[in-house]
Order: structure tokens, then sequence, then C-alpha cells
């Protein structure tokens, strides 16, 4: 299982810097805040902090380890910041309700990145480190499942809204497809962060290979399914195009 956690992580980081370049170069030229947004997310959180942040306990080496643990928690923290108000951004633009829980959320990632921090400093030895993180980590680990569970609704909301749009002629299908797609994406880390939250429940460390290796896998699949929406391959495009055309979907 550790081997396979690896792998994973390997593959999520590379995956995830990828997307991320791509997003930020998309948004260089665009001057469009969701990339960037999107973009700073991805590379900060799974392609930079998560690696820094899982390894950094394997490191013997506390003057090696702790800046690479704190580099690594502000990462994740400050990509998932980014995350939330990109939701805001593209999905409730101008509604002060979901601007305020964006702010909140972001607060108690914030705090909950700076406890965990200071936990691992603190502490050397292992046991301790997970108790005194526990309570932190939770929280961080609560906001996220929220968040997704948060993303994969509006992505549902939106896609049965342009559904209904493209029996009208109104909506596009290519469109329409990657609202689904983004919904896809919402459950999917809705499904991983659900292990955390296991695993912080039974009192394990998130560095357990099995958490790793659910975080890995769920990223990985949520690296095709962003590549699909941000950059998909000519043949994605005509092959939805061509589904979208049918009879049986016009006339859903």
């Amino acid at each position: 299982m550790a081997l396979f956690s690896l792998v994973g992580l390997v593959i999520y980081t590379v995956a995830s810097g990828v997307v991320g370049v791509r997003l930020l170069l998309r948004a260089r030229k665009s001057h469009g805040v969701p990339e960037l947004l999107a973009g700073i997310s991805y590379l900060a959180a799974p392609a930079i902090g998560y690696p820094l942040a899982v390894m950094a306990p394997q490191v013997p080496n506390r003057a090696v380890g702790v800046p690479m643990h704190m580099a690594g928690e502000f990462g994740v923290v400050f990509g998932c910041c980014c995350f939330l108000f990109f939701t805001v951004k593209v999905f409730r633009p101008g509604a002060v309700w979901a601007s305020t829980l964006a702010w909140l959320g972001s607060a108690i990632l914030v705090w909950s990145g700076v406890s965990i921090v200071m936990a691992f400093t603190s502490y050397t030895d292992p046991v301790e480190v997970v108790a005194k993180t526990q309570l932190p980590l939770s929280w961080m680990v609560g906001i996220l499942l929220l968040s997704y569970i948060w993303i994969a609704y509006e992505g549902f909301r939106y896609y049965r809204m342009m559904r209904k749009r493209m029996t009208l002629g109104m909506a596009d299908g290519v469109v329409t497809n990657r609202f689904l797609l983004w919904t896809l994406s919402g459950l999917t880390s809705t499904s991983w962060i659900s292990v955390a939250v296991f695993m912080l429940a039974t009192h394990q460390s998130l560095t357990n290979p099995i958490n790793v290796f659910a975080t890995c896998l769920g990223g990985i699949v949520n690296t095709v399914l962003l590549v699909l929406i941000f950059m998909p391959p000519g043949s994605y495009v005509r092959w939805v195009q061509r589904l979208s055309q049918a009879p049986q979907l016009a006339t859903a």
C-alpha cells in the first residue's frame, strides 16, 4: 500500500502541477480571475503543498522537515482558500452570503494551518503530534468536506439549468457537459475527503498510506476531469457535440 501511495502521490503532484500551470498561462492571456484562482489553487495545494506536508514527517532532520512542513501547510491552506473564492466567482458572483462563507472558511483554514504547524514544531513524538493536531485537522477537513459538497451542488444546479436551455436550443452542449464534469469533480473530492474524516474519527494520522492513496486516487480522477473541463482534447469536444445533437438528448 505504501508503494501505491507513493506512486499515486507522484502522479497526483505532476498532473496537478501541469493543470495549474496551464490555467495560469490561460489566465495570463485572458486576464480571467477564475482561471487565475483555479490555477493558483491546483498549483499551491495538490502540486506543492500536499506532497510537502506528507513527506515532511518522514524527514529525520528537523532542520529540513520543519520548514518543509510549514511550506506544505501554507500551500494547502492558500490553495484551498483560492478555491473557495473561485467557487464564489464562478457560481455566486455578487452574493454576499457566498462571499461571507468563503471568508469564514478561509479564516478557519488559516487558523487550522497555523495550529497544525505549531504542533509539528513543538512536538517530536508522532503520537503527540497526532493528538495535538486532531482538533485543527478536524476543522480543516470539515471545511473541505463542506466546500466540496457545495461545489458538487453548484455544478449540478447549473447542469440542470443548462440541460433545460438545451431543449430550447439556448445552450451549448460542450458548456453543459463541463458543468456535469464539475459536479463529478465535487463528488469525487467529497469521496476522498470522507476517507480523511474516517481517519480522524478513528484517531489515525492523515499521512497513513491508506489516506494518502485515497487522496491521490481521487486527485488523479479530479485532474482528468479538470483537463476535460478546462483544456479538453478536440476528439472529446467533438464527441460531446455529437452527443448533444442526438435526437434523444435534444428532446429530453
